[in-house]
């Protein structure tokens, strides 16, 4: 079917393309209330309905917001983009869907295609391969593209002014003391890459729980995953050996991998081996041990960007936007106590 267009209102109504557009795009004028009553009318009749890159030619703006996520497979970054997309529907606003499958390549390719679709802001997930070199180069392109973005649990420059992240220090600490609290005293770690600041961040509360309790840190303990379910596995196989009696998933997909090894080898959580994930993710529940979790706000943190990114557009203000979500520690049962229990 054809598209309705302005001057097929103007057709149907006998009025000019000027006087149609003025009314419909609301614009100030002399045009009578009963011309515009007409228009109205006409273009509901026909079920008209505005082409915002057209429009958007006209104003600079389209209404429209950029999304780039690492991996929308994760649970993570579907329940996040639930929530910039709610957002953005109240507001009356759209959202284009951008997955860079964690490669900072695709970052860049991203942000010059949402460029040249012409959205307004950019909600900005970094690609867990970034390093400081290459988030300035991220930074660079959006400052070259004159492109407004907010930044989701990222700040390599350590001056990021719109920012929507989590207390990832705070997080790491509270899963890690949760265990020791319960007797265990070598917790192996299942990490995501090292590049991210959110992974160091949980590194250090993990590590910071351990130097409180007087355990030594050890490296040996800690195997890097990439934050899929695979990852997990295969983390959870290269800990198999080892001398510990806990393992902390810095995401509930690598948990669950972990769970999946475990259980695969006759290796019971938590009688054996306690686990602890790290986002409270929807699935934590249908386990076969329900996860003990940290939770991260996940929906809350979209909305948040969403609105922040839109009030930032249109208002035109430039101050400071960080807005920093607080952990919460879910306990479920997937953690042993071991203070009763002899030799620990």
């Amino acid at each position: 079917m054809k598209r309705t267009t302005i001057r097929d209102i103007a057709s149907e109504t006998g009025m000019s393309i000027t006087t149609v557009s003025l009314v419909l795009n609301n614009r100030p004028s002399k045009i009578s209330e009963a011309t515009k009553k007409k228009v109205v009318e006409a273009a509901k009749r026909l079920n008209y309905s505005p082409n915002k890159l057209a429009v958007g030619l006209i104003t600079k703006k389209t209404q429209t917001l950029g999304l780039i996520v690492s991996d929308i497979s994760n649970i993570f970054f579907s329940i996040l983009a639930k929530g910039v997309e709610q957002a953005c529907q109240r507001e009356g606003w759209s959202v284009v869907l951008c997955n860079s499958w964690d490669l900072h390549e695709r970052d860049m390719k991203l942000i010059e295609v949402l460029t040249g679709r012409g959205v307004d802001g950019i909600i900005y997930c970094m690609s867990s391969d970034s390093d400081q070199d290459k988030a300035l180069e991220s930074y660079a392109l959006l400052q070259k593209n004159n492109m407004p973005f907010i930044e989701i649990d990222s700040d390599y420059a350590g001056t990021a002014r719109h920012n929507v992240f989590f207390d990832n220090e705070r997080g790491g600490y509270l899963a890690a003391r949760h265990l020791i609290e319960n007797g265990h005293r070598r917790i192996a770690c299942i990490t995501g890459p090292n590049g991210p600041d959110y992974v160091s961040g949980r590194i250090e509360g993990y590590r910071k729980a351990l130097a409180e309790a007087g355990i030594p840190y050890e490296p040996d303990l800690l195997v890097e995953g990439d934050y899929t379910m695979e990852s997990g596995i295969r983390a959870a196989e290269q800990l198999i050996g080892r001398d510990f009696t806990a393992v902390f998933a810095f995401n509930d997909m690598m948990a669950f991998g972990a769970f999946k090894t475990f259980r695969d080898r006759g290796i019971r959580v938590p009688d054996d081996i306690s686990l602890v994930g790290y986002d409270d993710v929807p699935l934590c529940d249908l386990l076969e041990v329900s996860l003990t979790t940290v939770r991260q706000p996940i929906y809350e943190m979209g909305m948040t960007a969403a609105k922040n990114m839109i009030r930032y557009i249109e208002t035109g203000s430039d101050e400071d936007t960080n807005v920093c979500f607080e952990p919460q520690l879910m306990e479920r049962s997937s953690v042993k106590n071991l203070n009763a229990q002899p030799g620990n």
